[in-house]
């Protein structure tokens, strides 16, 4: 049995849509965004979703970006 990208892609930004959160909850001011990353109305921990997506390989970016995203998915073609 083979996985289609659009699965896998949908399996990927479900289970990256909230790592931002472990992000900002270990740092010392949690309500501060990532330096360099824009907030864009979005929580803080999708900023940090979005830093940690910036660090993915290329291949899985846009899973990434749509879990960073789940708040405002309308966002997504802005960032890229």
């Amino acid at each position: 049995m083979t996985i289609s990208n659009d699965v896998l892609n949908a399996a990927l930004a479900g289970l990256l849509h909230d790592v931002g959160k472990l992000e900002q909850r270990a740092q010392m001011d949690p309500w501060r965004p990532p330096e360099g990353i824009a907030q864009e109305g979005q929580p803080v921990h999708a900023a940090w979703t979005q830093y940690f997506v910036d660090n993915l390989p290329k291949r899985w970016k846009n899973a990434g970006l749509a879990g960073a995203y789940h708040h405002h998915p309308e966002k997504i073609a802005c960032s890229r």
